[in-house]
């Protein structure tokens, strides 16, 4: 969209105004010409964009283009692929199915599917639930590298065959109903419900009892040459390049094309309550369930969380729900104020939008629909000190999303709990310090908001948690943490220090004034070398081609075993030449360096991760 300069400097500077310009008129052009102004300055191809309020589509369109190539602008009935959002037409389409009578949320995943191999030794106690795939509170693990994208198989692989391939990932990490971890291969699971309980494929089923009746005309769960036709094109980087269309796996949780229009439909049931103009599509009471969570420990308290594929947020003290969805070449994000009567829908045809852009979009379209008032936050609640003195102290994350990184955030991702008046403050090492405002005793908000953001409780079982938006923690010991901060320190430290042992110990060997033997100073000196080749060459893993076997998951694999050959090694043959011989400086810097370098060897192993075998996870 071209504009003159003076226009276009004239939007930008008041873009940078503080105020709400975009309520004061009822003109979309200022937005949208604005919105132009900061796509294309951060090269954005195209925006596909939707504003409701009340009973009517305000706008659905966009601005930029659907392909570069050929100039083809963004229009309402553009579709674009919506990655995770497919997630919340899954849900209603389980709800459906609920309201019918045929399922309900606290069933059985045992009892429904017994032949779904999923694992959980809680089984008896704390089932895993139809509610808890829904909410991603039943454990599992994400997607598994080799399952992200389908390039071998059939685009329709049955989803059977799909759970089969996904069962390391569907292994209940702790007990259902304790805490959420998203997960993608429990909406899978949701399509193969769908499609026993149905007898339709789940895409069918979709198609026929949600999106039709919402009246999302063209979206589709299919991609075949007719539905390219209607696709925008995806791009990547800050070239734009073309990102080929790639089918994935896990369907039931991405594979959803539709328009910034056909959005909007859906967006105006969910504001009328279960209603499609006048007709019922949902109960009120299921679309009211679908916004709030239920199945965590910290759901009695703060019940505004992830919902029915349908989540939470708070924007400028305004309860928002929906969903956002990213897969290659597209990011997308849906969201609607039930207290309001609005909502908007952005589209983006590049995964790696710059952060700063969906800021400035969101803030824009937040300012337009968003009526002037002033935020009200409730008064601070006043703590009782007795009562916090035992949640004061530290946590350590206990919900990682992928478990292949576990071990990192294990090391890494910890909080430190302290109180001072009516305010919480936390604080981490690789997070800023924050401080939280009590509206109860266990329960705090941000400075700006007035929703419950967080929760520190000791439950039933005894322990204390912290529920940080959706970070989970569990209480730990100071000595604990203060171990693996210092210990993960040292052992990187002596990687470097390693390398130059080995090195200088190679240089007096050839120069022939080597004391003792070479082969325990020559297996020190390479395990940080495989190391530190295993860790960069998983810095160039690509996930199309993550869960192969390649030239990269090789290196990784002989990297780490290296590494644990040439440290438990190393570290034997150094105790041996100390029993032999005599101590000296260089052994004692041996032992310890062998030492250091076995204990991250048993930790890594520990975690299925000594050595890794990309290809089979």
């Amino acid at each position: 969209m071209a504009l003159p300069y003076h226009l276009l400097l004239g939007l930008l500077l008041l873009a940078g105004l503080r105020g709400n310009l975009f309520s004061q008129t009822s003109s979309t052009s200022v937005l949208l010409d604005s919105i132009a102004v900061w796509a294309e300055a951060a090269q954005q191809p195209g925006i596909g964009i939707a504003i409701i309020r009340g009973d009517s589509v305000l706008y659905a369109g966009g601005v930029g283009y659907a392909n570069l190539a050929e100039k083809q602008a963004v229009e309402a009935q553009t579709n674009f692929r919506v990655g995770s959002v497919s997630k919340t037409f899954v849900s209603l389409g389980i709800l459906r199915l609920v309201e019918a009578g045929k399922i309900s949320l606290n069933d059985k995943l045992a009892d429904l599917a017994p032949e779904i191999p999923f694992t959980n030794r809680w089984e008896k106690e704390h089932p895993v639930r139809v509610v808890h795939l829904l909410e991603h509170s039943a454990g599992f693990d994400d997607m598994h590298f080799r399952n992200f994208y389908n390039t071998k198989d059939d685009p329709f692989l049955p989803l059977a065959k799909i759970l089969d391939r996904s069962k390391a990932a569907m292994t209940a990490r702790w007990e259902p109903g304790s805490r959420h971890s998203y997960s993608n291969p429990g909406y899978t699971i949701l399509g193969y419900l769908i499609e026993k309980i149905s007898g339709e494929s789940y895409e069918d089923f979709l198609q026929k009892e949600v999106l039709t009746p919402l009246q999302m005309e063209n979206s589709t769960l299919k991609n075949t040459p007719e539905s390219i036709q209607k696709l925008a094109t995806g791009y990547e980087g800050k070239e734009n390049q073309i990102v080929p269309y790639m089918p994935i796996y896990h369907r039931p949780a991405g594979s959803l094309e539709a328009s910034p229009l056909a959005l909007a439909q859906a967006l105006k049931m969910f504001l009328h309550r279960g209603m499609v103009d006048s007709t019922h599509f949902l109960s009120p009471e299921l679309i009211e369930r679908m916004e709030r969570t239920e199945a965590t420990w910290a759901a009695h308290l703060m019940p505004r969380g992830y919902g029915l594929g349908n989540y939470s947020t708070e924007d400028h003290g305004m309860l928002s729900q929906g969903h956002n969805g990213g897969i290659d070449g597209f990011y997308s994000q849906i969201k609607y104020y039930p207290g309001l009567g609005c909502g908007y829908i952005t589209l983006y045809n590049r995964l790696d939008v710059p952060g700063k852009l969906r800021d400035k979009v969101n803030k824009a379209i937040q300012q337009f629909i968003f009526p002037d008032s002033q935020l009200i936050t409730p008064p601070p609640f006043p703590l009782n000190p007795t009562q916090l003195e035992e949640m004061e102290g530290y946590f350590q994350e206990a919900n990682p999303r992928n478990q292949i990184i576990a071990f990192l955030s294990n090391l890494t991702n910890f909080r430190q709990v302290s109180f001072s008046g009516d305010t919480l403050q936390l604080g981490g090492l690789m997070e800023d310090d924050e401080k939280l405002i009590a509206l109860s005793q266990n329960t705090f908000r941000t400075l700006e908001g007035n929703q419950v953001n967080t929760v520190l409780e000791k439950f039933t079982n005894g322990q204390i948690y912290l529920q940080h938006g959706s970070q989970f923690f569990l209480k730990t010991s100071g000595g604990k943490v203060y171990t693996c901060w210092i210990g993960t320190l040292v052992f990187m430290l002596f990687l470097p220090a390693g390398l130059i042992f080995g090195l200088i110990s190679l240089i007096f060997k050839l120069k022939g004034s080597l004391k003792g033997s070479f082969i325990p100073r020559a297996l020190l000196g390479a395990a940080p070398l495989f190391f530190i080749c295993a860790v960069m060459s998983a810095f160039s893993i690509k996930l199309v081609t993550a869960g192969e076997m390649n030239a990269t998951a090789i290196i990784i694999f002989l990297g780490l075993l290296g590494f644990g050959i040439c440290s438990v090694f190393g570290l034997g043959s150094t105790i041996w030449q100390v029993i032999r011989l005599k101590f000296s400086s260089a052994r004692v810097f041996m032992l310890i360096l062998g030492g250091f370098y076995v204990a991250g060897t048993i930790y890594l192993a520990s975690y299925g991760l000594m050595p890794l075998q990309l290809w089979t996870w």
